[in-house]
């Protein structure tokens, strides 16, 4: 007899809203204290449930650019805008199948020296398994505390059976930024960025001075994978390169580091 009657009263609670002394806040707020109180079931937890309630909120303003971030989410991307993170250094992707994928393991980053390859498809971490799961969701079960060790099972192009490396996390300095002088004779000078974070600035600096001091006449600046980032340092960069930049063309996808 009990469910039937706190549904009436949930029901009975959210039908005030249509009054129009009735505020969509005041709303929320009774249909939050009626789950509190008479949900049949396990406890509520109304952190949790606001946080929820948000990104519905976030989501019907249908812009995939507007997002909203819990602490723990807020604190792990600050981690990666600081250029530094633990886990195994690797960049991760979704596929057209839906499947999450190292786009590319990180230099230095236990990954590589684990032999983890581009290409390679995460089925697994650990004994948990990857299928219908997001990159953030697959870079949450990688990540954990330094020195501990984390197993993935893979499938890799060209080998029939799954291939299974268990490596330890550690901390991840990203080297962010690739250059060379590509033309040596026009003195056309390469860089590439992979994202834009605290270490960006910093080290297109220092590439730049490298090239400028080999005679660059001209520069190719690659933001081709990178996925974004700070807005103030992709500015910051933008003024740095313009004088002596010949851009190429910047393609942008949703990308996760763990």
């Amino acid at each position: 007899d009990l469910v039937p009657q706190r549904l009436s009263e949930a029901v009975l609670t959210a039908a005030h809203g249509q009054g129009e002394s009735y505020t969509p806040y005041q709303t929320y707020a009774d249909v939050l204290a009626t789950l509190k109180a008479g949900y049949y079931g396990k406890d509520i937890d109304p952190t949790q449930m606001t946080y929820n309630g948000i990104r519905g909120m976030v989501g019907a303003a249908h812009d995939r650019y507007t997002t909203f971030m819990d602490p723990k989410t807020y604190k792990e991307m600050e981690e990666e805008n600081l250029g530094q993170f633990v886990g195994i250094g690797a960049m991760l992707g979704t596929n057209k199948a839906q499947q999450v994928y190292v786009v590319k393991p990180l230099l230095g980053g236990p990954a590589i020296k684990a032999k983890v390859m581009a290409g390679d498809i995460i089925m697994k971490v650990d004994n948990k398994s990857t299928l219908k799961l997001k990159d953030a969701d697959v870079v949450k079960l990688i990540r954990g505390p330094e020195d501990t060790r984390v197993t993935l099972t893979l499938l890799r192009k060209g080998v029939p059976h799954p291939v299974v490396i268990t490596m330890t996390r550690a901390t991840v300095h990203q080297e962010v930024v690739e250059h060379a002088m590509i033309d040596p004779v026009r003195k056309i000078g390469y860089i590439k960025l992979s994202v834009f974070n605290e270490e960006s600035d910093v080290q297109v600096g220092a590439a730049i001075q490298d090239l400028e001091a080999k005679g660059m006449r001209g520069l190719v600046f690659d933001l081709r994978e990178n996925p974004g980032g700070l807005l103030d340092i992709a500015s910051e960069l933008a003024f740095m390169v313009a004088s002596p930049a010949a851009i190429s063309g910047a393609v942008f996808e949703r990308l996760q580091f763990n």
